[in-house]
Order: C-alpha cells, then structure tokens, then sequence
C-alpha cells in the first residue's frame, strides 16, 4: 500500500523493514527513519523524515508499524 508521509514523499508500506526515532545528542530534533527493501523504481532504501516534535515522530511510527 502506498502512503503518503509527507507532501512529495510516499512510501510502499509493502517494502518497509524498519521504523525507528533518530535523535540528535545536542539538539532538540527528532528525525523518523524509514528503512525499505529497494524496489525497482527507488534507488534509495532509507528515508529520513524530518519531525517537529517527539510527539509527532511517535505518531508517524505508530501509524506506519500498522502496516
């Protein structure tokens, strides 16, 4: 199923391995890190989705681990 993350960015929840939160040490970001299968038409096999907050990385995570 393909899902819309982001505006522009869409993931094939039928590729994804991995969800996980990357957060920097001495920042306050909090980044979402997709890993997928590669499918032939991506070349890319991780997406980094930038968050506003842990709240909404929380929410991005369970939304996907769904799938």
């Amino acid at each position: 199923m393909l899902v819309q993350i982001k505006d522009g960015l869409f993931v094939n929840t039928d590729f994804i391995v991995s969800v996980r939160k990357f957060e920097y040490e001495d920042s306050n970001e909090v980044r979402v890190v997709i890993d997928t299968l590669p499918s032939s038409n991506s070349r890319c096999s991780s997406f980094i989705v930038e968050t506003a907050s842990e709240a909404e990385a929380n929410k991005l995570i369970e939304s996907l681990n769904m799938f």
